[in-house]
């Protein structure tokens, strides 16, 4: 059994305060000029954060998790080979 992967993202409203996010939970991405925020699910409920970090930023992390996973779930399937 595999231990579950978060994404950091820090807060911008709280300054040292980081949330640490499932992919899976991440609801939706909304771009300002200067903040984006992240809408994201846990235990039924839809939480909010701003953040400094840009959607694309974010996204980016994503497709590179994906990615790693992917990469990760073949060499298995290989043997490690």
């Amino acid at each position: 059994m595999s231990a579950p992967i978060f994404i950091a993202i820090p807060e911008a409203e709280f300054l040292g305060a980081t949330q640490y996010i499932k992919p899976a939970n991440i609801v939706r991405l909304t771009q300002f000029e200067d903040t984006c925020n992240v809408m994201f699910s846990e235990h039924g409920k839809v939480f909010k954060i701003k953040t400094l970090l840009t959607a694309s930023e974010i996204h980016e992390m994503l497709q590179e998790m994906e990615e790693m996973a992917s990469y990760v779930f073949i060499e298995g399937l290989l043997g490690g080979q």
